[in-house]
């Protein structure tokens, strides 16, 4: 072996050697005295079981390297007036921290520059620290006996009264039905849909074991500020000869909880946009539909018997052709919102949506029994019900497109 190689496998197992005595050493006098010195420089450590870190020991050595390396006062910063202590001639000042926060807050400047560097061994780090922590050397049985609460037994809470909008009646009438009940409930305030009923009033009737009501009930507002409303009006209101008697809800619990059921008495998505739907529309501000109204569906005419499906089959230009020819003669009637040419439908159905009532009146009186291209037309208003989209079969999807595929390519021949 060459004898330059062989002194410089036995120079690093000799390194190694020293590291390993300089850590055990540095463990026995942090287990000891808890202070190490460095060979190098003599600088002295002071061991933080709290962050499981060596950092220098502020003494008077410290303090004179300090300021004869970095010309400053560590204690003392440059911005601030000093003033002259009472029990020394030196000065300080007020705000002064004492030197060990000092320097470890140095050290944790140094430390977050270090998290930004290594964010994941900074982490890891602190995950070894937390483990380490005096804290968590304790018995784990007696730290969770420690937060481990006594089983409290079933009592009355209280909601929040800024979303508590639920109001507890009782000495009502045994005879009383639900409409009656909401009918009163409503004199303070629009009651809450219940989603889960079609949007019904939320309410809740009471009843025992064979179904008869038992005179108490509990009702749900959807503003809050009906909840004064409905105390200071129907508490002590006579109803049916009975003095009835109002008072915010309070709600018990019942046995153990149940996750399950938890779960399934949430709403889903579904129902909620459901519940702000109807809630929306009970807030608005708009009348309701006088009744006799004409629904929207009368805004659309339909028109039979306009073409016939196969000669879309030989010609499929015909169909723009067709709209392009129908929209000036529809808008002579009012404006036209939309054309839809059903050409797999075999009565040649076409229906024209315009923006009002007469327009469609007047083109109903125009286009019936009018002859279109040799053919009768048929035009009535929509019911809002029949479908005229007809769905092909995969047999005639595939005769289309090849037919499609024809077409395409005698247009690039010619």
């Amino acid at each position: 072996m060459d004898p330059d190689f062989e002194y410089q496998l036995q120079c690093e197992a000799e390194a190694k050697r020293q590291e390993v005595a300089t850590g055990s050493t540095a463990s026995s006098l942090a287990a000891a005295s808890g202070t190490y010195v460095d060979p190098q420089d003599g600088t002295v450590y002071e061991w933080d079981g709290t962050r499981r870190a060596w950092f220098p020991k502020v003494d008077d050595n410290f303090l004179a390297v300090y300021q004869a390396s970095y010309g400053l006062n560590p204690l003392v910063p440059s911005t601030d007036q000093p003033v002259p202590s009472k029990s020394e001639g030196s000065f300080v000042t007020q705000d002064a921290q004492p030197p060990r926060d000092k320097v470890r807050e140095h050290f944790d400047e140094f430390d977050d520059d270090e998290q930004k560097q290594h964010p994941a061994s900074s982490s890891r780090d602190k995950k070894k620290q937390k483990t380490a922590t005096p804290e968590d050397t304790k018995d784990p049985t007696a730290k969770g006996q420690e937060k481990k609460k006594a089983a409290e037994p079933p009592a009355w809470f209280d909601v929040d009264d800024e979303h508590n909008r639920n109001v507890y009646v009782s000495n009502l009438p045994v005879s009383t039905t639900e409409e009656e009940f909401v009918e009163l409930m409503q004199k303070c305030g629009i009651i809450a849909p219940d989603p889960r009923r079609n949007n019904k009033p939320k309410i809740k009737m009471y009843k025992d074991k064979d179904g008869n009501f038992k005179g108490d009930a509990l009702c749900t507002y959807m503003k809050i500020e009906s909840i004064p409303l409905a105390l200071q009006i129907l508490d002590g209101y006579e109803f049916n000869r009975h003095k009835i008697k109002v008072e915010i809800a309070k709600f018990n619990v019942k046995g153990q909880f149940d996750a399950e059921k938890a779960k399934a008495g949430r709403l889903k998505k579904n129902e909620k946009k459901r519940l702000e739907k109807a809630e929306t529309k009970m807030l608005d501000w708009r009348p309701d539909k006088l009744p006799g109204g004409r629904p929207k569906n009368e805004k659309t005419v339909v028109i039979s018997n306009m073409f016939d499906p196969k000669e879309f089959e030989s010609e499929p230009e015909l169909i723009l052709e067709f709209k392009q020819d129908l929209q000036p003669e529809c808008e002579k009637f009012g404006e036209v919102k939309k054309i839809t040419l059903y050409d797999r439908h075999s009565e040649g159905v076409v229906t024209i949506a315009f923006s009002d009532f007469d327009a469609a009146d007047s083109c109903v009186r125009r286009m019936h029994g009018r002859f279109f291209a040799g053919k009768q037309l048929s035009a009535t208003l929509w019911d809002g019900k029949t479908k005229y989209r007809v769905e092909e079969t995969e047999e005639e999807k595939e005769k289309r497109l090849e037919q499609w595929d024809k077409f395409i390519a005698s247009k690039t021949n010619t």
